[in-house]
Formats: C-alpha cells, sequence, structure tokens
C-alpha cells in the first residue's frame, strides 16, 4: 500500500518530458515516454489527477504551468542522459 501526503484542495500532478536535444523539432518520430506514463498510472490509481506535458511536441510549458497552478502539487521532470 502507498500512502500520499498531499497539500490540501490539491491534487494535481504535472509531470514533464523534456526534450533530448534541443534541435529536435516536432518532425522527428517520437515515442511514449514510458516511464513518465507508468508513474501517470500509479498517481492516478491512488486519486491524483495527471497531466503529462511532452515538450517534444509542445511548446507552451509557462501556459501549462500558469494554468494550472492553483491546483498543482508538484511538477516532476523526467531526466535521462543521452539517446538510450
Amino acid at each position: 500500500m502507498v500512502v500520499f501526503l498531499g497539500v490540501k484542495g490539491r491534487n494535481k500532478v504535472l509531470l514533464v518530458f523534456p526534450k533530448l536535444d534541443p534541435r529536435e523539432s516536432r518532425a522527428v518520430k517520437t515515442w511514449e515516454p514510458i516511464a513518465v506514463v507508468t508513474l501517470a498510472g500509479h498517481l492516478k490509481n491512488n486519486g491524483f489527477s495527471v497531466e503529462i506535458y511532452d515538450s517534444r511536441t509542445r511548446d507552451d510549458f509557462e501556459y501549462a504551468l500558469a494554468s494550472n497552478k492553483n491546483d498543482l502539487l508538484c511538477v516532476g521532470v523526467s531526466t535521462m542522459a543521452g539517446y538510450q
């Protein structure tokens, strides 16, 4: 059993998957960020609202952050060293 302690009234988590290379464009074929999707499923199963922000396909991070600021409990960022 996993117990999450949060801030009253805030149950939204924003999970961010960054671009691996700043030169990457939207034309590059992308794959699902499996680790982020797995974590999102676990969080949802425990009562959290989750949004995944994939910076390989979106470029409005400031908007995504600002539009959720009153509901966000935390922001999680996936990191990786180089291509896998």
